[in-house]
């Protein structure tokens, strides 16, 4: 097992769940999110007791702030049932198999001691008691013996008692994997068959491996059974197996079934073949099997439109060309030489290389965008096979290029119309490369004169379908490949991002793209953060099952030393993740809105940070273990996550971590604020890998909140206000400040400080109302939504209307929107204009 350490730990639900204890039911609550999350257990409301001495009575009654939680007899779920968060409460879910856990006795005339700080140790496995020994070597130099043994082991969870310890810690059977259950289970007595091979204790170990999802482990432990005990079976062993294939076969099939969906939003088509051929539909209920003819003749669809849809592209482009088309560009590489087409006219030679690139481009997900296209091209092969003449090679190309810059509904047969959208798009990745503010607006203006005039609508449709301006070639990779091992998975890179602001050396990070990667198509990111004791590598390997099946990159920015360093709350290193994102904007096909972070232990803390810092640029924010800090930072910043989802993982012997995730959440908790927390009874600062395919599926459909960025609940009072006490930190959304006042600063300052902050709400009538404190300048970007562009805006900062503004129409302005695009790398956020106010 892994080393690890504990520091001063508190009990185990005095900080974060005062007062409760675990409650056991027959029946399951379920509690399920609007976006389909759900968690299960025992549902109840956070108590404290209220004591009346005068008539002698107690009562219990619930907790101000009090949390609502799911017991699942792992850990408690904290959530919050505010109307905001509308979540659904299923009470009392019946049929659900009771689980079957297996125990041994605790140690007789235990005594028990507090875990002593900063503890240092590395524990070998069990013993065949289900034991073991070993010394946990403290600070000082001395050490304490501990001894442990497995109280209970079940499909879901572990639990390990100590003798001499107050250390008892509840593990997700997911983190001991099946080779190590099957090693406890054999020396179980009522399990352990040496003796004599026995087909009831056989199926009670494959059952155990059904119960906890282990159906790969419970298939072959029935196939070891039956290759190891030969011959007739007693009827009742006969009828048990008989029950526990059926029940595996419908397991296997909704598994299927579910895995499907995932690929599918995943684009793993290669995998979803792979799936399909997989699925037993005599083993499936009619409702599995509706959903699996739904998603099969999905993928049937998708697959072959899009193949039809290149095949056709790329013979147009042969016929007018006289050239095959290579498949080179959706590798990233070049796409050929052109040589051959001078003595094509100009124009002809325009359409042939920009539907050549869009070939290259094409992927199942975004065939669609020239659906147009596809539909004439093929009645055009109809007609030319039947002798009749259809739409030339030049008006399908230019269909096909309208369509994939604009989107359907802007497909062109034109082809000068479509030439002179192509020459934006190439117009805007050649701004995206260029590092002089100059030479950008030249570039801008040269296209201003030349041709049809564009409106930003038109670029901003045309920015969101841009591919990365510098895309890595996927054959010759840029950046080192780090050497796969048994700690570090395949295909780890390792990159930077060239000079930036705040380091001429530029960022070191890794990256790893998910499986069937293509750059035609967009890809959620998480930016991973890790642990001094946890080289990134190695995070980004752990990491990278869930980030395969669910289609995510994975990045993580080098950041600390080989030191054990702990994060320093300054905000000097938020640069490191945000130069990092924008870097992988460059190279990959990165969404924009479904970027996120993950952290562990100090790099939870580092998440947080940035998180918390940083809310509109991040769909979600998962911390495994952070030890966040309460004063100065989340004192404040706590109303900076009114729109970011938050997934906290921590254990609760976490001492300090605990104590001020509790603080944090009392307060989001509260106000309905979309945050989530999983605290590990007997647990301390750990990897939690028990809530990794958890916090995918919790992520898997978060998307970042746009626009005006701020929480109504009942009414405009309860709006938070977005808080900062870093002249980095100037942007929440749509408002922030250029120029923040210096006694409202942190500036490395140990004493006590006031923050600035600033709210804002855009009413009818084009009425930008702020509140704000300790700014010099106010900032207002505006997006085409926002406001009515065809009406004056008013504006007033803490009832006054700022200095030396005027009620006016705003101009869209074009340049300032490209220029924003170039420094954030942002396609979906795109604003048009700035407001620079004095309070």
């Amino acid at each position: 097992m892994s080393r690890r350490s504990f520091r001063r730990s508190s009990m185990l639900a005095v900080l974060f769940l005062a007062g409760l204890t675990t409650l056991t039911a027959s029946a399951v609550d379920r509690v399920i999110f609007r976006d389909g999350f759900y968690i299960e257990g025992t549902l109840f409301k956070e108590q404290e007791q209220i004591n009346d001495p005068v008539n002698g009575f107690m009562l219990k009654v619930p907790k101000v702030k009090g949390f609502d939680v799911i017991d699942d007899g792992l850990r408690w779920w904290i959530f919050s049932r505010h109307q905001k968060q509308a979540v659904e409460v299923q009470k009392d879910i019946k049929g659900l198999e009771d689980l079957k856990e297996y125990t041994r006795d605790a140690f007789p005339n235990a005594v028990m001691q507090d875990l002593p700080a900063m503890a240092q140790f590395k524990a070998p496995n069990f013993d065949e008691k289900w034991q073991r020994k070993f010394r946990l070597n403290l600070p000082n130099g001395s050490f304490d013996e501990m001894q442990q043994v497995i109280r209970v082991l079940g499909p879901q969870r572990m639990v390990i008692v100590s003798k001499s310890h107050r250390w008892n810690p509840y593990i997700s059977t997911r983190e001991l994997g099946p080779e190590a259950i099957r090693s406890l289970l054999t020396t179980h007595p009522d399990l352990d068959d040496k003796g004599k091979p026995d087909p009831t204790k056989r199926l009670l170990i494959a059952n155990f491996f059904y119960q906890g999802d282990f159906l790969d482990a419970a298939r072959a432990e029935v196939a070891r059974a039956k290759k190891d005990i030969p011959g007739t079976w007693t009827k009742e062993q006969t009828e048990t197996l008989d029950k526990l294939e059926a029940s595996l076969s419908k397991a296997e099939a909704k598994l299927v079934v579910d895995e499907l969906e995932v690929a599918k939003q995943a684009a793993r088509y290669e995998g979803g073949k792979q799936l399909l051929a997989r699925f037993d539909a005599k083993s499936a209920t009619a409702e599995l099997t509706n959903r699996f003819t739904k998603l099969r003749a999905e993928l049937e669809i998708v697959q072959p439109a899009y193949e039809k849809t290149k095949r056709l592209l790329a013979a147009s482009v042969e016929r007018m060309s006289g050239m095959k088309v290579l498949p080179a560009g959706a590798a990233g590489g070049g796409l050929g030489a052109f040589a051959a087409l001078k003595q094509l006219p100009e124009q002809s030679q325009k359409l042939i290389v920009a539907g050549t690139h869009v070939v290259a481009e094409l992927h199942p997900d975004n065939a669609d965008r020239i659906d147009i296209f596809r539909k004439l091209a093929e009645d055009t092969d109809r007609q030319t096979a039947a002798g009749k003449s259809g739409k030339r090679p030049d008006e399908l190309i230019a269909l096909a290029i309208s369509g994939w810059v604009m989107g359907p509904n802007g497909a062109d047969n034109n082809a000068e119309n479509a030439l002179h959208l192509w020459q934006w798009r190439e117009t805007l990745l050649a701004y995206q490369n260029e590092t002089i503010l100059n030479k950008r607006r030249a570039l801008f203006h040269q296209m201003q004169k030349t041709g049809k005039a564009v409106t930003p609508d038109v670029v901003s449709q045309l920015i969101k379908y841009l591919p990365p301006p510098q895309p890595d070639d996927l054959v010759n990779r840029g950046g080192v490949l780090i050497p796969p091992s048994s700690q570090v998975a395949a295909g780890i890179y390792r990159r930077n991002t060239g000079p930036v602001a705040a380091a001429a050396a530029g960022v070191d990070y890794l990256v790893r793209l998910p499986a069937e990667y293509h750059h035609g198509r967009s890809y959620p990111l998480i930016v991973a953060l890790s642990h001094a004791t946890m080289p990134p590598e190695e995070m980004i390997s752990r990491l990278s099952y869930e980030a395969d099946r669910n289609g995510f990159i994975l990045a993580a920015p080098l950041w600390i030393n080989g030191f054990d360093q702990a994060y320093d709350w300054t905000g000097d290193q938020h640069y490191k993740v945000l130069d990092t994102v924008r870097d992988l904007m460059r190279h990959y096909q990165v969404d924009n809105d479904r970027v996120s972070l993950f952290g562990f232990a100090q790099g939870a803390n580092f998440a947080m940070d940035v998180g918390s810092s940083h809310p509109d640029l991040f769909a979600g924010l998962l911390a495994m273990g952070p030890t966040p800090r309460w004063a100065p930072n989340f004192l404040h910043y706590w109303r900076n996550c009114q729109k970011l989802p938050v997934y906290v993982a921590l254990g609760a012997m976490a001492g300090s971590g605990l104590e001020n995730t509790r603080k944090i959440y009392e307060e989001w908790v509260f106000r309905g604020y979309p945050g989530i927390a999983s605290v590990y009874r007997g647990r301390a600062t750990e990897w939690f890998s028990g809530d990794l395919h958890l916090m995918f599926d919790w992520l898997r459909v978060k998307k970042r909140i746009t626009g005006t960025g701020v929480l109504r609940l009942n009414n405009a009072a309860a709006i938070e206000p977005f808080m900062t006490m870093r002249k980095e930190d100037n942007r929440f959304y749509w408002v922030g400040s250029d120029e923040i006042n210096v006694q409202n600063l942190q500036n490395g300052r140990k004493g006590g400080f006031t923050p600035a902050e600033i709210k804002a709400d855009i009413f009818q009538g084009n009425e930008i109302k702020i509140t704000s404190r300790g700014l010099k300048t106010v900032t207002v970007c505006l997006d085409r939504e926002m406001i009515d562009w065809t009406k004056p805006v008013k504006v007033r900062i803490n009832s006054d209307i700022p200095r030396g503004y005027k009620a006016q129409v705003l101009k869209q302005d074009l340049e300032f929107m490209l220029e924003q695009f170039y420094e954030h790398g942002d396609r979906s956020l795109l604003f048009l204009n700035k407001l620079v106010l004095t309070p």
